[in-house]
């Protein structure tokens, strides 16, 4: 029975990874689909400032949670830019002008043992498991 608690676990984990990708191909579709009728209609393509969803596996988390669960579903490092991307993708709420700066901060802000999270010796991210302590995790290969 424990095998089929982590098989459905994993399979949560990579909904919630395949829903914030998702997001963010709607939202991209949706940005060239706008600027294709400007561009019909001989005018400049708006740029739409991103925003993030109104649903989404993150809109109704804090940072330090919506980061953790990105990086468990993602199963490999991540650059702050491509967490941050990913969060608002996937419905993360921000206001600040510049969030991959602010996520960068947060990140760095972040205990491991608590929060479950390290930097990896390139500079990326990864989830290595709450309650673990920083540099316990198997190095990996860069």
């Amino acid at each position: 029975m424990a095998k089929v608690a982590e098989i459905l676990l994993e399979l949560r984990k990579e909904q919630a990874h395949l829903k914030a990708e998702l997001a963010r191909v709607e939202k991209v579709i949706a940005l060239l689909e706008q600027g294709m009728g400007a561009e019909a209609e001989g005018e400049e393509p708006a740029r739409a400032a991103a925003s993030p969803t109104e649903e989404g596996p993150y809109s109704q988390l804090y940072f330090n949670e919506a980061a953790a669960e990105y990086l468990a579903s993602a199963n490999e490092p991540k650059s702050a830019r491509e967490i941050a991307e990913a969060l608002v993708a996937g419905g993360f709420r921000t206001k600040t002008a510049n969030f991959q700066a602010s996520a960068r901060t947060m990140l760095h802000r972040m205990n491991t043992y608590v929060h479950g999270i390290e930097r990896t010796s390139n500079g990326k991210w990864r989830f290595v498991g709450r309650g673990k302590l920083p540099g316990s995790a198997p190095k990996l290969e860069s």
